[in-house]
Formats: structure tokens, C-alpha cells, sequence
């Protein structure tokens, strides 16, 4: 055969090209041979490990269906982990009985025992996904457990994720990579050498992870400030006294540096708890005692509401921790604070903003720990290196996770500043969870086109105002959100006309108009018009469209308690309901008889013969989409809707009867789970 193909090589017969793998079959056997190599390592069992790419919808499955598990999260230059490494507690239970079999080295504590199992398993298979793919150095890596009341936070978590399981024989595992990390990823390791060098990373047996010295220098980007709830504990998120709007947003965390030398005043807060006192400092950059009074009036009005609302919050998130007095003072020069961890912060003080940074000491974190974490994740905590940093992202891990449904329901419309209700989530807090490349991506491709330099509509409401003398005006309410980070993304001629030109909704039609705009950009996203990350389509899906479901599931339910609309329309005469009726499209009326069929006698004696035919033959049809899912609550209402419009116009055309029940075109939502 090599004769052959030699003789073919000299007479220059070209040579059939092999296929090239894909850069994803590529990565999964990376990643199953390193599950092997790590596996029979740890417990002398030599086990074919399948990698298999699974949907959200799966996972999530999973997960509802195991009471806990353990997660190992790697971190690399911000709060979003690189990798998550699940493994259900009865898999690592069974792998543990056999390390230990295999090795005598493995700690009597069945915490540290299995804090040392997960570093085993997945071995150095983190670094792959790590920024640079480097196998030096001390990551950052945060092992803590999964119980059922995580569910949902764990699934907004993993949004623009990719999920893998991980399988064989007594094996079960998931493995968690954000998606953008993956196709970086796909693209280089197509490069031999590149794939070389990956696999030279991740397919090496562990050695064991090298203890760091807690006060080595540290950074963490805060790129979700929406979802740092801890932050809450030494700044309000919102705030609004009589003439001050107040809002912080955290940027980042640090540890083992100090504070900026000048430039700034400094003041101190002591916060007693039994018969401990915690010192914290805040540092206000680039701005003196005076400077800050001119933004806020005075810092003491200022402060003191700040520090109320923070008490609040700390005593709400951990009830156990008793503050008993609190103080503060001003100082031009402060204390090292080294040994602390600081918060990055924007200050914005009637959208002014002002960097601050804030030194919370590990004392205090460790406070905070052990009221709000429990003892196994505490345990896992303590054997790991960063501990001060990885404390602060797992308290909030464990305050975000508690707190999902009241932060879900937030961004569902929920804002009670706004002078109107809003029947589902406006954009203007679409805007604030997405990233900059998404919004980039709806401002130029969405926005531009659909209102051009009016998009103030969406952020500025017109209410009415009557008790002025000179009869009715109306006053300009604009949302309290940083919408002015679209202007980035908009031509400035678009911009600066915005600005110039009024622009503004009335109360009345402002959540027609949102609920327009945001059913718009999800038929868009839905259909790939607009190519938003997964993340993006996650917040649309699950705190839009999903909760419109629900809220139209609510209304569909209170009509069917009331017997409508075949209460109404049984109460008007004939040729009133006859009249009615053809106002009706097929689509419509076929809906609203597939919705209440033990009703459908109601109606069909008002459609002629051929009508009465295709209306029929159109509700088996639907019928059969119903079965796969295909049809919405909202569509059942749109049509139940349209009947009643029809209803009401031929009644209000001066014929006699009786008015007739209808609902509001919105209710509040139920929430759903995501």
C-alpha cells in the first residue's frame, strides 16, 4: 500500500484529502480523556466516559430530579465562571468509596474528602477554558453544593452556556462552558499546535493545587451588577429622597491593594454587631468634602438615608446578624486597608457619577459568611486559596440564589416609581441586563429603524396633570435607568436630535407601546432577524414572552370562571350576535371554539353552511397544533378579544342590550420559573 502510494506521490496523482474534525468533536475528546485519565487516577477504574452535548431544557430536568450536588466554578478575569463542574451527590458519594479503596491518603472528613475528590475528577480540565490556558499560577476555583432551591438560579446562571454530560459507568457529571469562550476556543483548535498544546493542559493527571497567601493581589470584574445583591449590604441599588435620585452599581472587587493615596476624602464606618466592632471605609475618588455637597446638598442628609437603607437590607438577608449601633466619621486620612476587600463602585447622584470604593474587612465578610452560607459550603471554603475574594462571589452566589424570585419579578415590570402599571417587562430594563455587544445589536438593527431619533418614547412618560391653573398639561416622568448607554450605540446626528426634540408617550398608551416594542424584538430575535447572544434570548424568553403567557393564562382563566364571552353574547339578540360574528375572522372564531368546544352551539347557528365547514375543519387543524404546543394563552385571548371588540361595536352602534363582561388588556402576571 505505501509502495502505491509513493508511485502515486512521483507521478503527481492527487491524494484524497482526509476529513478535517470538528472543532467541537475535537474539544468533547479532549475533555473525555481527560475524565478517563483523572477517573482511573482517582479510583482505579478504567471507565469509557461519553461526552454529550445536551439543551438547557434537559439539564434542567436533571436537576429538578437530584435533591443536591456538588459545583466546582472556575473564575477567570470577572464574576462569570469559565467552567462549572456539576456531579450529583449519590455519583460522588460511590466514586469516594472507591478512592478511598484506592488511596490512603483521602481525609477521614467526608467534606474535605470530597472538596478533594472533585479537584481529582476534573484534574486540570479547567484550565482549558481559563483566559490565556495556562496550567501556572493559582486560579481562582470555588467548590460549593447544589440543592433543589437553586433550581432557578442556577438555570439563569447558565443562560449563554453550553452544557455537556458526562457519562460512564457509575459516572454522571455536567460540565457548564459559556458559549462565546467555546467558539474562541473552536476557532484556534483547529491549529495543530494549538490542539497540542490544550491537550497537553488538560489531558495531565493532577498533581494537586498549590495553597496562595491570601493577601496576594486580586481582581475581579463585576460584569452582571444587576445580580451582585451583596453589594446592597454597603450601598442602596436605588434610592430617592426629596430632590436626589441615588443609584450604585459595582464594578469590580480587589484584594491586597489600598486605596488611592490623594485626590479623594475618606470616611469611616463602624458598625457594632454583639460586641464586635467592623471598620469600613469609604473612599469617594476625586472629590472633596465640598465638591460632594454641591452634588448632594450635604453628605450627613446624604448619608445618613444611605445608611439606613443598607441596616435595612443586612437585616432583611441575615436576620441572625443583630446590629447594634452604627457610626460614622469623616477623615482626611485613613487606615491601611490591605487586609480588606474592596468594592468598586459607581456612585451616581442625580445621574452624576462619582467613583467610590468601599474596604469591607474579612472580618466582616466572614460575618456575613456564616449567617448566610451553610456549614458544608463553609467547610469547602476555608481549604480554598483566595478565600476572601471567593467568599464574596459565594455569599452573593447563595443571596442571589434566595433572592431569584423577587430579582425575576423585578424585571417583569414590576417598578413601582413608574406612574403607570405595565403588563410585562419594559425595555428600558431589557437594556440593563444585557451586554454592551447586545444592546450594540438592537440599537443599530432594531431601535434605528423601528423609531429613530423618538426612541425617547420608550424611556419617558407624559402624565396628566390638571391641577395647575391654566388647565390640563402634562408632567414629563423619565425612567430611572442609565438609558442614556444607548446613545452609545446610535449615530450622533440620531442623538443629539433626541435630545433637542421632546419626545415623550402618554401614561395611557405607554405600556401598549412597550408591550409593541418588546413583542418586536422577540418575534425578531425568535426568528434570527436580530442576532442576540444566548443570554439575550434567555432574559426575552423567560422575563418577556413567557410571563405575557402567564398573564394571559390569568385572564384566560377569570373569562372561563365568568362563562365568558358566551355569557355577553347569549344576552344580545340574534341578529346582534349574527352581526358580530362576521366581524369575526376565521382564524379568531376557530380559536375561541377550540378554547370552549362545549359551547361551540352557541355559535355555529350563526355561520352559514360553507362558513360553518372551514371553520370546522380550521379547529381540528389548530387542534392538532394545541397537541404540539403550537398555540399560545395570548393567542386564544387575541381571539376571545377580537369577539368581544365585535361584540361591543355592534351593541355600540345604538342596538339595546345589556353591557357585557370584559377583562383588561392587562393583568399582573404570574411568574414563571426559568
Amino acid at each position: 500500500m505505501k509502495v502505491l502510494e509513493l508511485f502515486k506521490k512521483i507521478l503527481g496523482l492527487k491524494q484524497p484529502v482526509p476529513d478535517r474534525p470538528a472543532p467541537d468533536k475535537l474539544l468533547m475528546e479532549i475533555i473525555k480523556d481527560a475524565l478517563t485519565l483523572n477517573i482511573e487516577s482517582a479510583t482505579g477504574m478504567n471507565i469509557e466516559i461519553l461526552v454529550t452535548g445536551i439543551k438547557p431544557e434537559m439539564f434542567e430536568k436533571y436537576l429538578a430530579g437530584i435533591t443536591a450536588a456538588y459545583i466546582a466554578s472556575s473564575y477567570g478575569c470577572d464574576e462569570v465562571p469559565c467552567s462549572q463542574f456539576f456531579m450529583p451527590f449519590d455519583s460522588a458519594h460511590l466514586l469516594l468509596e472507591k478512592m478511598r479503596q484506592e488511596h490512603r491518603d483521602v481525609p477521614p472528613d467526608d467534606d474535605e474528602a470530597l472538596s478533594l475528590l472533585m479537584d481529582r475528577v476534573e484534574g486540570n480540565l479547567f484550565y482549558m477554558f481559563l483566559p490565556g490556558q495556562s496550567a501556572d499560577g493559582r486560579p481562582l476555583r470555588l467548590k460549593c453544593q447544589y440543592h433543589e432551591a437553586d433550581l432557578q438560579a442556577v438555570m439563569w446562571g447558565i443562560s449563554d452556556c453550553l452544557i455537556f454530560q458526562l457519562e460512564g459507568g457509575i459516572f454522571t457529571a455536567w460540565m457548564v462552558v459559556p458559549v462565546g469562550l467555546w467558539d474562541k476556543l473552536g476557532d484556534a483548535i483547529v491549529d495543530k499546535d494549538y490542539q497540542w498544546r490544550l491537550r497537553s493542559i488538560a489531558v495531565t493527571e493532577y498533581a494537586g493545587t498549590e495553597s496562595s497567601p491570601d493577601n496576594e493581589i486580586a481582581t475581579i470584574c463585576i460584569t452582571r451588577p444587576e445580580e451582585f445583591l451583596l453589594g446592597r449590604f454597603f450601598l442602596p441599588g436605588f434610592l430617592k429622597l426629596d430632590e436626589i435620585v441615588l443609584s450604585s452599581a459595582f464594578k469590580k472587587i480587589s484584594a491586597g491593594t489600598d486605596f488611592p493615596l490623594a485626590g479623594s476624602f475618606r470616611v469611616s464606618l463602624d458598625i457594632k454587631v454583639g460586641g464586635a466592632i467592623y471598620t469600613l471605609w469609604y473612599f469617594f475618588a476625586g472629590c472633596t468634602i465640598d465638591t460632594f455637597n454641591e452634588l448632594a446638598g450635604s453628605f450627613d442628609s446624604l448619608f445618613k438615608p444611605v445608611l439606613r437603607d443598607i441596616v435595612a437590607n443586612i437585616r432583611s438577608a441575615c436576620p441572625a446578624i443583630s446590629i447594634a449601633g452604627i457610626r460614622y466619621n469623616i477623615s482626611p486620612v485613613g487606615e491601611p486597608v490591605r487586609d480588606s476587600v474592596i468594592l468598586h463602585a459607581e456612585l451616581n447622584i442625580n445621574f452624576n457619577p462619582l467613583s467610590t470604593l468601599v474596604a469591607v474587612p474579612s472580618a466582616f465578610i466572614n460575618l456575613i459568611a456564616l449567617n448566610t452560607l451553610g456549614h458544608e459550603e463553609i467547610q469547602l471554603l476555608r481549604s480554598t486559596p483566595h478565600n476572601r475574594m471567593l467568599s464574596i462571589i459565594s455569599v452573593n452566589r447563595a443571596l442571589f440564589s434566595k433572592g431569584i424570585s423577587s430579582f425575576l419579578n423585578s424585571y417583569r415590570g414590576d417598578d413601582k416609581n413608574l406612574p403607570e402599571l405595565l403588563s410585562c417587562m419594559p425595555f428600558y430594563q431589557f437594556m440593563e441586563l444585557i451586554s454592551d455587544s447586545d444592546l450594540k445589536i438592537v440599537a443599530q438593527n432594531f431601535i434605528l429603524s423601528a423609531f429613530s431619533s423618538s426612541y425617547m418614547q420608550l424611556f419617558r412618560i407624559g402624565v396628566t396633570d390638571d391641577s395647575g391653573s391654566d388647565g390640563v398639561v402634562r408632567r414629563l416622568y423619565t425612567v430611572n435607568s442609565d438609558w442614556q448607554r444607548i446613545n452609545r450605540f446610535l449615530p450622533r446626528v440620531i442623538v443629539e436630535e433626541a435630545l433637542t426634540t421632546v419626545h415623550w408617550t402618554g401614561a395611557e398608551r405607554f405600556d401598549e407601546l412597550n408591550r409593541k416594542t418588546m413583542t418586536d424584538l422577540y418575534s425578531a430575535s425568535d426568528s434570527g432577524r436580530l442576532l442576540l447572544s444566548a443570554r439575550a434570548k434567555f432574559i426575552l424568553r423567560n422575563q418577556f414572552y413567557d410571563a405575557m403567557q402567564d398573564g394571559c393564562s390569568v385572564d384566560l382563566e377569570l373569562l372561563r370562571s365568568a362563562g365568558e364571552p358566551f355569557e355577553s353574547f347569549e344576552k344580545m339578540p340574534y341578529n346582534i350576535r349574527q352581526l358580530s360574528i362576521a366581524g369575526v375572522n376565521d382564524r379568531d372564531l376557530s380559536l375561541l371554539i377550540l378554547w370552549a368546544e362545549e359551547k361551540r352551539e352557541a355559535l355555529t347557528p350563526l355561520l352559514s353552511r360553507s362558513r360553518r365547514r372551514r371553520i370546522m375543519e380550521d379547529v381540528d387543524l389548530l387542534r392538532k397544533q394545541q397537541v404540539k404546543g403550537m398555540i399560545t394563552p395570548c393567542e386564544f385571548l387575541r381571539a376571545i378579544r377580537a369577539v368581544q371588540e365585535s361584540l361591543e361595536k355592534e351593541r355600540g352602534r345604538g342596538l339595546t342590550g345589556s353591557p357585557h363582561l370584559s377583562v383588561k388588556p392587562h393583568l399582573p402576571a404570574v411568574q414563571k420559573k426559568p
